[in-house]
């Protein structure tokens, strides 16, 4: 490797960034952007291999959109296939190439450099590729400094998929549970997604961000875990519960909390608290502990409304529907009582994607 200044001042500047940034998005839009830099290319991308749908598609890409391709198609595709490294300097007289993106985009593309991301067992994860050298063609010197940069880029890839993986199981499990908690009437069976799919509408609404609005989508939905401890006929009772039973009844949120409670997940420690606390309301007089305001915790003052929304609607064994308009009505009229009015007034306004949860995770 030649001893070039910029070179070595880009590498170490890079070094540095990659030890500093967490978020997947922003690291892999660091490594296209240095990428480029490095090997003065006009464009850089990061394809990822998606093996359930063998198809490869661009987690970063400079100058476009999402490209999603066959793992068998082009250049990418058979870096993928091979394992090694493509240096094409006139695609357009390669017939492995295909013109297909190029004609999409209306970009034209006149050399390519393509570097297999590779896992720790020596499997495909993705594709780095560089296009279209400012100056030139692509050398050796730019395979050795791209293969650089993709080393890093294939150990964060490679960590980022093993996550993705741990989360859809969890993901996977916190549905089950919740289904599980007491909510065994067919005309119900969605009520967890759609309180999770409420709570993350209200969340982006008020500006939480994106990753408080997930935590919510994933949490809110075990907002019952605790009534696994209730006895089936008193979930499903008609007539008013006995003062004893409204007593084991509101235990549900102590039994909930003690059940998902986590110090080291903050998932679980999420949901615990929105299971303890969900049934807290805004002027103190709910339960277990009778807070009030802001006392209750954020997460469980969205979940209560979007709770109650969703149970108003949905006819459950022991109830009768009310229209989405009588609905959001009673929110209105309970606002500084059983609910924080700010979460009311941002969920009223999002009224027409209220609607269109309700319409796609409605029992049929």
């Amino acid at each position: 490797m030649k001893n070039n200044s910029k070179e070595l001042s880009i590498l170490l500047e890079f070094g540095r960034i990659l030890s500093q940034v967490h978020d997947l998005d922003k690291l892999l839009i660091n490594v296209a952007d240095y990428a480029k830099k490095l090997v003065d290319a006009d464009r850089c991308s990061v394809f990822v291999y998606d093996e359930k749908k063998h198809e490869l598609f661009t987690k970063v890409a400079h100058g476009v959109s999402e490209i999603r391709i066959s793992a068998d198609q082009g250049i990418v595709g058979l870096t993928a296939k091979t394992k090694e490294i493509q240096i094409i300097t006139d695609p357009y007289d390669d017939i492995r190439f295909s013109p297909e993106t190029d004609r999409k985009t209306g970009y034209l593309t006149k050399n390519i450099l393509a570097i297999p991301l590779l896992d720790s067992n020596e499997n495909i994860i993705g594709v780095f590729q560089a296009i279209n050298k400012i100056k030139g063609v692509f050398t050796s010197f730019d395979i050795d400094m791209l293969v650089l940069i993709a080393n890093q880029a294939s150990g964060v890839l490679e960590k980022a998929i093993l996550f993705k993986k741990i989360i859809e199981t969890q993901e996977k499990i916190i549905t089950k549970l919740s289904i599980a908690t007491g909510y065994n009437d067919d005309e119900v069976a969605y009520h967890p997604q759609r309180v999770g799919l409420y709570s993350e509408l209200i969340a982006k609404a008020i500006g939480l961000d994106q990753t408080t609005s997930n935590l919510l989508l994933s949490a809110a939905p075990m907002h019952d875990a605790g009534m696994v401890g209730v006895p089936e006929y008193l979930i499903k009772k008609k007539d008013k519960l006995a003062k004893d039973e409204f007593i084991l009844l509101m235990n549900h949120t102590i039994v909930g909390y003690k059940i998902l409670y986590d110090e080291d997940d903050e998932l679980l420690k999420t949901a615990a608290i929105i299971a303890k606390e969900h049934h807290e309301k805004y002027d103190g007089t709910g339960y277990p502990d009778g807070l009030r305001g802001k006392e209750i915790s954020i997460y469980a003052r969205i979940t209560a409304v979007a709770d109650v929304f969703d149970s108003l609607t949905v006819r459950a064994s022991n109830k009768q529907s009310w229209t989405i308009e009588k609905s959001l009505s009673f929110l209105e009229h309970m606002k500084n009582r059983h609910f924080d009015p700010t979460l009311v007034d941002a969920f009223i306004e999002k009224k027409d994607e209220i609607i269109e949860i309700f319409s796609r995770y409605s029992y049929e």
